[in-house]
């Protein structure tokens, strides 16, 4: 018994954060950071990450442009969603996008909270990367 718990201590001893952090922040969790970001706030709720609400299409816009009425969606082309990247390293993370679309920098137009998640989203990214690490610890600790 006390060799297993040796054994066990010394699995313990030698967890290294950093691989796990980077095995948890998988292109799964990069994609539902992205989901989360481009989809859920920005199309769905026209949220920023700060919390503050995108502004309307105007009725120009709804008009001659054929936008739907609500909040602005930044998704004229897809392009900018498609340009979303989570970029990861032994710090942390955060959301990268190419912002420029025509003339127009769009962080600038609507602020650098565009890009980045909700305190709600953050929750929901904290939920889902808990439940990661624990399963690779405990499989990293079983072996």
């Amino acid at each position: 018994m006390f060799d297993s718990l040796l054994t066990y201590l010394d699995k313990l001893a030698n967890i290294d954060d950093n691989a796990i952090w980077f095995e948890v922040i998988d292109r799964e969790t990069q994609f539902e950071i992205i989901r989360l970001n481009t989809e859920d706030q920005l199309f769905d709720d026209g949220i920023r990450s700060d919390g503050s609400f995108l502004p309307d299409y105007s009725e120009r816009s709804v008009r001659e442009f054929g936008k739907s009425e609500g909040h602005i969606k930044l998704k004229d082309t897809g392009e900018f969603y498609q340009s979303f990247r989570v970029k990861v390293d032994k710090w942390g993370m955060f959301i990268a996008a190419d912002d420029v679309k025509d003339d127009t920098v769009l962080t600038e137009r609507y602020g650098i909270d565009i890009l980045g998640l909700t305190e709600e989203n953050t929750q929901v990214l904290i939920n889902m990367i808990r439940q990661k690490y624990i399963k690779e610890l405990h499989e990293r600790l079983s072996y």
